[in-house]
């Protein structure tokens, strides 16, 4: 396993740990995501590694196998898991994939998607099952993205989301003020993301008053007219002519991604302290989650007012807030599967597909994220 690995202070890492949901009918395993950016080929590197894979039919491990056979064309992906479901890519051609359900074959299949983005430049690095110590099976899978198809992607999110969307959205909102309503307070919305950011250190008492205050706050709002987004109308009409003409895009430098926003100086003002209340609220969840492992990083989001007065809004890729614990932890197998996962093993063992038995999870984790030495 010769790879290229990134010098710690080049690399900038995220990682997940989460178990994939124990469902009647589905593949089971505990994922541990990486993702790391390289600055010196400008290139995306991701990492989804499963632990104590086990399947509750044959059906199940047939999905497994097809799965292997397919490897070379699956395109994983971070995505947020609704239900516990993990999706990915296959590729058909250079602009042609269909999104798989990784958990389950799926009843129907998706139909293929046509894109602009590059799909052959991604590299598909697939890798091996191996035999844990637990008498479990695993396996790991690798995609690399150079910072060209990343432009691609970013741009053509941009381009739907703000023509479509976002001019949407604006114009629901200059509607809604024509028709009475009022706009909403910059004061309101940071006391707002305030109370978000220590929702989870709330007494039991305070969580009791609040359930007390609602029935009279929900029948204040009523009474009230409706309140939208912060800005002034200045604002909302310089977003929505850009929007519309196409200027207002997502531009990537290295790993982070700059959005430039043209408002009122004083919404720009505002706009400002907002997002610096939010990267406080975000680094402390950070410092909170890491401890002193690891120092933390300057920002996870930054702003200011660029020379012609927008708004700009820095955020780096990989600081995702969920994603943001890039230390390993080993995964414990369930003891009522264990022979669900001697089965899986079988199952593999019975089509000849190989399994390395010396290999395991943390030397795969280690060796892409450079720490071998």
């Amino acid at each position: 396993m010769s790879r290229s690995k990134c010098p710690p202070s080049v690399r900038v890492a995220l990682a997940l740990l989460l178990l994939l949901p124990l469902c009647g009918g589905c593949l089971k395993a505990n994922l541990y995501e990486l993702l790391v950016y390289d600055r010196d080929t400008d290139a995306f590197r991701y990492l989804q590694v499963y632990r104590n894979i086990a399947g509750e039919s044959a059906d199940d491990l047939d999905h497994l196998i097809s799965l292997w056979n397919r490897r070379e064309q699956i395109i994983v992906r971070p995505e947020i898991s609704i239900y516990g479901s993990r999706t990915a890519l296959l590729r058909i051609d250079a602009a042609h994939y269909r999104q798989i359900n990784l958990n389950s074959r799926d009843a129907k299949e998706e139909p293929a998607v046509e894109t602009s983005i590059s799909l052959d430049a991604i590299k598909v690095r697939p890798g091996r099952f191996f035999h844990s110590k637990d008498d479990t099976l695993g396996y790991y899978q690798e995609v690399v993205v150079s910072g060209r198809v990343a432009d691609q992607a970013i741009s053509a999110f941009s381009k739907d989301y703000f023509r479509g969307d976002f001019v949407e959205i604006v114009d629901r909102e200059i509607k809604r003020r024509a028709d009475g309503g009022v706009a909403g307070s910059w004061d309101e919305l940071r006391r707002e993301i305030s109370s978000h950011s220590t929702a989870a250190k709330k007494s039991d008492a305070r969580e009791k008053a609040d359930k007390k205050a609602a029935p009279a706050a929900e029948k204040s709002a009523g009474s009230s007219k409706s309140v939208g987004l912060p800005c002034d109308g200045t604002s909302l009409a310089m977003l929505r002519k850009a929007a519309a003409a196409g200027e207002i895009n997502l531009v990537r430098h290295g790993s982070e991604v700059d959005l430039a926003l043209p408002m009122s100086p004083e919404d720009c003002r505002q706009g400002k302290a907002t997002i610096d209340l939010v990267n406080q609220g975000l680094m402390a969840d950070f410092q909170a989650d890491r401890g002193n492992s690891a120092p933390p990083p300057t920002a996870m989001l930054r702003a200011r007012v660029d020379d012609g007065g927008k708004l700009v809004i820095t955020a780096d890729i990989l600081m995702c807030e969920n994603l943001a614990k890039s230390e390993y932890t080993e995964a414990m197998p369930d003891p009522a599967l264990k022979g669900n996962y001697r089965d899986a093993i079988a199952a593999l063992r019975e089509h000849g597909i190989p399994i390395d038995e010396k290999l395991t999870a943390k030397e795969v984790v280690d060796e892409f994220a450079g720490k071998r030495r």
